[in-house]
């Protein structure tokens, strides 16, 4: 199993893995969001609520644990904001490889926070 680290700190952000308590803050990030990722992002359907939130956090947990996909919430130091989310998908051990995937709060684009 690949090792991820718990946490990742910068000056402005904190990486970090989602837990349920997350669940409220990353609805309140996509449904701020949805204009635009619903254009790009599969999962970013209507409805988005609070049990598809509520599934993104547990998954997440999840496949850490089994070391398939490494997904973090991309979170302001100062305040704990969730701003977004980054990851590592679909570990494939045999390439060995990952996909990679992230997306931003509309509110925190263009300030250098994911790209």
């Amino acid at each position: 199993m690949t090792r991820f680290p718990s946490r990742l700190v910068t000056k402005r952000l904190i990486l970090r893995p989602p837990t349920p308590d997350d669940a409220a803050g990353v609805l309140a990030a996509v449904t701020a969001s949805y204009p635009e990722l619903h254009r790009w992002m599969p999962w970013a359907k209507d409805p988005y609520g609070i049990e598809q939130a509520r599934a993104f956090c547990a998954d997440s947990q999840t496949k850490l644990k089994e070391g398939v996909d490494f997904t973090t919430l991309l979170t302001l130091r100062d305040s704990g904001a969730i701003i977004g989310s980054s990851g590592l998908m679909g570990a494939d051990p045999a390439v060995p490889s990952f996909e990679t995937g992230y997306w931003a709060h509309t509110a925190y684009t263009g300030q250098g926070y994911v790209s």
